[in-house]
């Protein structure tokens, strides 16, 4: 049966599944097109971000899966999908096996009443443009050695840029460096380890709930591009980080 799962709650086990096979909605680039006088064909000027993606599920109970009354069933679905708090919940479908994307949900349509136990409705959501990879979700940890440099190999299995998030663990003062991307971190303590949390979603730095966006200097947050990615660090001083772990978020639109 086609299912979806939202925010870890699964359709199926709630009595329902999707009654006809949606649309696959890819998401559009943001971007103006600028006259200029006496030029032939306008000048692209991209806003750097696609846009969301409202998207609808067309939903039926399963009578045979359905142990509560009707007035329960509806109730259990409001429960799980109605309730907002504004924040995106991570999605899933039958039609996307192995990646998942973050969703909100806008709307449950005019519930109807097809037979006893049997109703029918449409889940309309709102969507972030890319689905992530269940493999681009596992950590990849490195040792690195006890040196001032350092330098790491990474392969990127999609054809987009992904936003990483990045957990280094240093002594000195470093020099973080992703596909010309270059980013100076500071340490934290005069003596002893320092953690910096890099990530590049936010385009923000922490170490748990502490902001780390003082120790940090770059015009940018890293991205790792379709490919190979060379990462590398550099100090002034032998010894200057520990390890390194990255969540590469692999992600495809």
């Amino acid at each position: 049966m086609h299912n979806l799962e939202y925010n870890g709650t699964s359709l199926r086990k709630l009595g329902f599944c999707i009654a006809g096979t949606p649309f696959y909605q890819i998401a559009s680039r943001k971007f103006d097109i600028v006259d200029i006088y006496g030029k032939d064909g306008g000048i692209i000027s991209d806003n750097g971000y696609y846009e969301n993606i409202d998207v609808s599920y067309e939903i039926n109970s399963l009578p045979w899966l359905v142990y509560n009354n009707t007035q329960t069933l509806i109730h259990m679905l409001a429960e799980e999908f109605a309730t907002f708090d504004c924040t995106y919940k991570e999605l899933r479908d039958t039609y996307n096996d192995g990646y998942f994307t973050k969703a909100i949900c806008k709307s449950i349509d005019k519930i109807e009443y097809k037979a006893d136990k049997c109703v029918s409705t449409i889940l309309n959501f709102s969507r972030q443009p890319f689905w992530y990879s269940d493999e681009g979700q596992k950590a990849i940890m490195y040792n690195l050695p006890a040196s001032s440099t350092a330098e790491i190999n990474i392969y990127n299995p999609e054809k987009f840029d992904s936003a990483p998030y990045i957990k280094l663990s240093y002594n000195q003062d470093v020099s973080l460096e992703i596909n010309n991307t270059l980013m100076q971190i500071k340490t934290v303590f005069s003596s002893g380890e320092s953690i910096v949390e890099l990530d590049s979603e936010l385009h923000s730095a922490y170490c748990g709930l502490s902001d780390m966006n003082n120790y940090i200097a770059s015009n940018y947050f890293p991205k790792l591009h379709p490919g190979w990615n060379t990462i590398k660090l550099l100090s002034q001083k032998s010894n200057a980080f520990n390890t390194i772990e990255i969540i590469p978020r692999w992600r495809r639109l």
